[in-house]
């Protein structure tokens, strides 16, 4: 179309001394060669970019980091905890209810199992299972209403908050303006690191890597449980509330280019429920969330991406989805047009299937997909990482959750294990997104279990050292200079002796700063 304009043009220019003949166009071809002009000259010149409309949750986070960066700070720090308070006392109440009512309904169960009818007959299991379901649906009635409430709650405190924060944000703008001083400092606040919970052994060191400019890094070994990351300590008695210093360090670098992150190990399923998943789940319900979406809704996010990841894109899944499938599911299949493409090892147009009306179940997937079909679409496999951000936390902003394998309590991996390549892009996720403080589990694993020798687990360590170092080498060929602080956990299960040995070992893999000592001779003066 705009080679037919351009030679209408040239054909007009060549033979000025006749008139020029009418563009052989119709209006809707000059409004699409417009629109096109439009557009390249949009995507490619700054003056004539289109403005974008500034959002209101960056407009929020602009106002909180220029609010949490002045006076106020204690103030919010305080708001924050009162609203805690506030939603941990209701998620108490509920959790009581629903044991009590769990209780009762357990007791009542045993009492129905030992019931007779009219005639002196024991209960048919007809009877008994509808008597056990009736109790189990009133059980679910009240999660649902308890559920319900939660979720109103956050919602009304998420929005007093962010109004609190415009009515802080203007007072301390007409204070400004006015040179008068507006003080939100609160005298009631104090800042305590007696509470705190302190590894029981910690070691840090100084390195430098690069090869012509060398940059500075901080590395860490200490033992403590990742959850004390994530667990604040915040306490008010007789009205006076002793901060957490980590919570203040956390809310200053929210917004900033100066953050935290945490490395968890995981199963390869979202719902799966460990120690620390639940303990992760136990204090982001607690404690309220005023920048991100809630856990909960993070992690849906994720289940449905991962479902769209294995039946569109993984050739594992597809291999086993062709080898579980009925005829008939492989039928509408290739009716919908769906293949492997064998360039890319995916599925080419598997919309048509997911989207098949006569198909859909269980939150789009087929509906004659069977049980083990599903778990496995909806797993994820060793190396896979899923992110969930977070400013409810006391010392993190950032969980990367690393799925590990089972062969990791076994100790048998090698540097070319998923795993470890799941750790590869966390380093370049985080260079990416301006995290400089990560916690890294040494041992890639949660616990240390008691079968686990002294031997076994200084090789873990080892690998995992000279693959952080691998990484941080190989990030600084492609990025900018910028110091970091790596933090590797061990379990606080750890021996001394076991930290001692993995402490000359970190010193043997990355080049130590030692500084050095310039003595004085005996005849000097």
């Amino acid at each position: 179309l705009l080679n037919r304009w351009m030679s209408a043009v040239a054909s007009s220019t060549a033979a000025p001394q006749h008139p020029p003949p009418p563009p052989p166009f119709s209006h809707e071809e000059v409004d699409a060669v417009a629109e096109m002009w439009t557009q390249a000259y949009t995507s490619t010149y700054h003056q004539f970019s289109k403005v974008e409309k500034v959002s209101e949750q960056e407009m929020f986070g602009e106002l909180y980091n220029n609010i949490v960066h002045s006076p106020a700070i204690h103030t919010i720090l305080n708001v924050e905890h009162s609203y805690s308070v506030a939603l941990s006392e209701a998620v108490s109440r509920k959790d009581r209810e629903v044991a009590n009512t769990t209780a009762h309904i357990m007791t009542e169960l045993d009492l129905i199992k030992n019931s007779v009818d009219e005639t002196g007959n024991p209960l048919s299991d007809e009877a008994i299972n509808q008597q056990y379901s009736r109790r189990f649906e009133e059980l679910e009635i009240l999660q649902s209403k308890w559920e319900s409430e939660l979720s109103l709650l956050r919602d009304t405190q998420k929005s007093e908050f962010r109004e609190w924060i415009n009515t802080v944000a203007e007072d301390l703008h007409s204070s400004a303006s006015s040179d008068s001083k507006l003080s939100y400092s609160d005298s009631s606040t104090n800042f305590s690191t007696s509470r705190h919970a302190e590894p029981a052994m910690e070691e840090s060191f100084t390195i430098y890597l690069g090869t012509q400019l060398k940059t500075m890094h901080n590395i860490r070994l200490l033992t403590m449980d990742a959850m004390d990351l994530c667990r604040s300590n915040t306490v008010e008695e007789g009205g006076t509330i002793t901060q957490d210093p980590k919570r203040m360090q956390t809310a200053l670098t929210l917004y900033s280019d100066n953050l935290s992150a945490l490395v968890l190990i995981v199963g390869n399923r979202l719902t799966e429920s460990s120690n620390e998943k639940r303990a992760l789940s136990k204090i982001c319900g607690e404690t309220c969330e005023f920048h991100f979406p809630e856990l909960d809704q993070q992690l849906e996010t994720i289940a449905d991406e991962v479902v769209r990841l294995n039946l569109n894109v993984r050739h594992p899944s597809l291999t086993a989805l062709n080898d579980d499938c009925s005829n008939d599911l492989s039928a509408q299949v290739s009716a919908g047009g769906g293949g492997l493409d064998s360039d890319q090892n995916s599925i080419s147009s598997v919309g048509s299937w997911t989207s098949h009306p006569s198909s859909q179940s269980r939150g789009g997937l087929p509906a004659n997909m069977t049980p083990q079909m599903e778990r496995r679409v909806k797993s994820l496999q060793p190396g896979d990482v899923y992110i969930t951000r977070h400013s409810n936390l006391a010392a993190v902003h950032t969980i990367f959750h690393l799925v590990g394998d089972p062969k990791v309590d076994a100790f048998t991996m090698t540097s070319q294990h998923p795993t470890f390549s799941g750790l590869r892009n966390i380093f370049r996720l985080a260079i990416d997104n301006d995290i400089i403080n990560i916690y890294i589990p040494l041992l890639l694993t949660n616990d240390l279990a008691e079968d686990k020798s002294f031997e076994l687990c200084v090789r873990r360590a080892e690998l995992v050292f000279k693959c952080v170092k691998g990484y941080m080498i190989e990030a600084t060929t492609w990025t900018t200079a910028k110091s970091r602080t790596i933090q590797f956990m061990l379990p606080t299960k750890a021996s001394p002796e076991l930290f001692d040995q993995l402490s000359s070992l970190l010193q043997e893999t990355f080049p130590i700063c030692n500084p050095a000592v310039v003595g004085r001779s005996s005849d000097s003066t």
